[in-house]
């Protein structure tokens, strides 16, 4: 197989994903919204504090767009700021029980579709699935002028 033609494979493979998860798709606002929630929810957990910095750095986003983003959690009551008491120039943003709530339903969502995604896939699979991705990524990272 050509790399065109593993290409046009690929691509129509990544269509079908998108028509035929329907049932568990989320709106676009939330592709941005649940990962953070999911991240706030986790350091709680862990009785860890999150800035909105640790956020930009660990999703790869501007703090503009963190901002405008904590903005729609806060109005949704998912969320609320908070200075930390270690430094009052640092902001912390915590869950609130609506965002928790929330952050639940999202992570048992997302469980919910990697069980049915890896359904029927062995071990064996999921291991050189891993080792071609990280194959990949390693090709990325040596070509210079992508």
């Amino acid at each position: 197989m050509t790399n065109e033609e593993f290409q046009i494979k690929y691509f129509e493979i990544i269509n079908d994903f998108r028509c035929n998860s329907k049932p568990t798709s989320i709106s676009k606002e939330e592709q941005g919204e649940n990962p953070v929630l999911k991240m706030l929810y986790k350091a709680k957990e862990k009785n860890e504090e999150v800035t909105p910095s640790q956020i930009s750095k660990k999703f790869f986003i501007s703090t503009a767009r963190v901002a405008r983003l904590l903005n729609q959690l806060e109005k949704k009551e998912f969320i609320y700021r908070s200075k930390s008491k270690t430094d009052t120039r640092v902001t912390i943003i915590n869950l609130t029980k609506t965002g928790e709530k929330k952050a639940t339903e999202i992570i048992e969502k997302t469980v919910k579709l990697r069980d049915i995604l890896l359904s029927n896939i062995t071990d064996e699979e999921k291991e050189l699935m891993l080792n071609v991705l990280n194959k990949m990524l390693n090709n990325l990272k040596g070509a210079n002028n992508v």
